[in-house]
C-alpha cells in the first residue's frame, strides 16, 4: 500500500473508532516531549493514537505501541515521528481493561518492551 492510501485507510479506521457509541479518548504528556491521545472503542476492539510534537528519534530507534494486561505487553505497532501531528491505528485486538503503552525500541520493534514507557494510557 502506498503512503497516501495508507493514510486514507488510517483516517477511515479512526473515523470508525470515533463514531462508535462507546468511543473514548485520553490525552497524556509524553515524557520525552509532546502529547499523545488514545482513541478507543471496546466494542470494536480497536484503538488509535494521535501524537503531537513528538520528535524524530536518532537512527536505529523507533516508537512502539503495546497493549498491556495482567499477563504482560503485546506489540501493537511501530511508528516514526516527525514532530508534526500524526495518527497511528494500533494492530491487533484491544481487550477490555487493556492499558496502552508507548516505548522507544530498536528499529523494527521488539517482541517485548526494552525501555521504560514514555506514555501510558489506562482504558478502564
Amino acid at each position: 500500500m502506498i503512503q497516501g492510501q495508507q493514510a486514507s485507510a488510517s483516517a477511515a479506521q479512526i473515523t470508525q473508532i470515533k463514531a462508535a457509541s462507546d468511543s473514548q479518548r485520553s490525552t497524556v504528556p509524553v515524557s520525552t516531549g509532546g502529547t499523545a491521545t488514545l482513541i478507543w472503542s471496546a466494542s470494536l476492539k480497536r484503538s488509535a493514537i494521535v501524537v503531537q510534537g513528538i520528535d524524530r528519534l536518532a537512527g536505529g530507534k523507533t516508537y512502539e505501541l503495546w497493549y498491556v494486561d495482567g499477563s504482560g505487553a503485546t506489540p501493537a505497532g511501530i511508528f516514526d515521528a516527525n514532530g508534526a501531528s500524526q495518527s497511528v491505528v494500533l494492530t491487533g485486538a484491544m481487550k477490555a481493561g487493556d492499558s496502552v503503552g508507548m516505548t522507544i525500541e530498536p528499529s523494527g520493534g521488539s517482541p517485548s518492551p526494552t525501555s521504560t514507557p514514555i506514555a501510558v494510557f489506562a482504558t478502564t
